[in-house]
């Protein structure tokens, strides 16, 4: 209660002096649109202590957003090349031949197979290239199995109909 207090007089202090010293200071008022010069802060009146609390005016505020923007900023990205877990649209532009819709089927089918196995169906094996974050909608594949599971040859759903992909 006592800071709210101390930073009420300050504010209080800054808003007189600052009138005050704007009417002595500025020019005669030059039509409805016109606006006043301002004032600039010298170097003694940087940071103003009231309180115990150092308060700085038209310092300049970061947001949260800016923060993060400037720490991914930061960050290399690899290549696609270099990464071992990549999303279905990586996945797409690493491996041409293999389009979103197709690796999303791929999915959902090895999906639904390791949920609901049937005789005579043998899986399609992608189940182990999945990788699903906890609590997220996020598909993530293993590229180092995907390739072992292409070498295999085992991307093939069906058993006697002999369709490939």
């Amino acid at each position: 209660m006592r800071i709210i207090n101390t930073m009420l007089t300050f504010a209080r202090a800054l808003l007189d002096r600052d009138s005050s010293a704007d009417s002595s200071r500025t020019k005669p008022h030059a039509g409805a649109g016109a606006k006043k010069p301002r004032r600039a802060i010298k170097s003694d009146e940087q940071s103003i202590r009231a309180g115990g609390l150092n308060i700085t005016p038209d310092a300049p505020s970061v947001t949260a957003r800016q923060r993060r923007k400037q720490a991914n900023a930061d960050l290399e990205c690899l290549p696609l090349d270099q990464r071992r877990w990549l999303t279905i649209k990586e996945m797409a532009i690493r491996y041409p031949f293999f389009s979103e819709k197709a690796l999303r089927h791929l999915i959902f089918s090895a999906e639904a197979y390791a949920k609901f196995p049937k005789d005579g169906l043998r899986s399609n094996g992608f189940i182990d290239c999945i990788v699903r974050p906890a609590g997220q909608r996020k598909i993530i594949i293993d590229t180092t199995k995907f390739e072992e599971w292409l070498e295999k040859g085992s991307f093939s759903g069906s058993v006697g109909k002999g369709k490939g992909l």
